[in-house]
């Protein structure tokens, strides 16, 4: 029994550059390209003439990544499919494996093939990019390097963020200076008569010495210490009533 595979997102393949590629020409240089293959479909850069041995193609090609449907049903021997990885996270089998095919070639009537190399992709998978050089080889012998950039956008929808609570204050009710009344248990004779209560609190909270004496408390007006002298003293008479006094007698 089969079963349609499920498309599971994109892979997208940026093939920026190469070096230290051989050069297939004995005079000139070589006109070098780069193929990718995965899943059975292939996908070329454009050749550069006259590239030599460190082209650059900054090309990008895109693989539609399907899951395969008989990953889970592949297990032989009765041997059960591993666990699913926490989060949902984790590389999926897809079709055709997790594995590319890149190589390099230089153009000509018959393409003579510069190195090759496999790329896994169970990294981009998981992360969702990555980007490195690849060693290219050709007969077991080294043939150079090519730079890929690999990001993979999947068609899962993401995660939903757990929202954690914030502790609310409480509100506090600020009732004036040096004191605090809460709103549900202040007095009725505090709410009516609030602006005779801060007069009648001020007055209080002020010394005897600078109240006045003719005001409803009774308390004695503020007197500075010359006032005590002067009327402590005995009056003097001027000159002039003295004068004004001799000539009387």
């Amino acid at each position: 029994m089969t079963t349609t595979a499920r498309n599971i997102g994109t892979l997208i393949v940026v093939i920026l550059k190469a070096r230290n590629l051989p050069n297939k020409r004995q005079f000139g240089k070589q006109d070098p390209y780069c193929s990718v293959a995965l899943n059975g479909e292939t996908r070329k850069t454009k050749i550069i003439k006259r590239g030599g041995q460190h082209p650059e193609w900054d090309e990008e090609v895109r693989f539609n990544i399907y899951e395969d449907p008989d990953a889970l049903s592949s297990s032989g021997g009765g041997t059960p499919p591993p666990l699913p990885p926490k989060g949902g996270r984790g590389p999926k089998k897809i079709l055709g494996g997790e594995r590319m095919a890149v190589a390099c070639f230089a153009a000509d009537k018959d393409p003579d093939l510069i190195g090759e190399a496999t790329v896994d992709l169970t990294e981009v998978l998981t992360k969702g990019e990555t980007d490195e050089w690849f060693t290219l080889t050709n007969k077991d012998k080294y043939s150079g390097e090519v730079y890929l950039e690999l990001t993979f956008w999947s068609n899962e929808p993401r995660p939903e963020k757990k929202s954690t609570p914030r502790l609310v204050k409480a509100n506090k009710q600020y009732g004036g200076p040096g004191t605090f009344v809460p709103s549900d248990d202040s007095p009725n004779h505090l709410q009516q008569g609030s602006g005779s209560f801060h007069e009648e609190y001020r007055r209080e909270s002020l010394p005897s010495a600078f109240l006045p004496s003719n005001s409803s408390t009774g308390l004695d007006l503020y007197k500075p210490e010359y006032e005590h002298t002067v009327k402590a003293r005995a009056p003097r008479s001027s000159s002039v009533d003295q004068v004004v006094n001799d000539m009387g007698d």
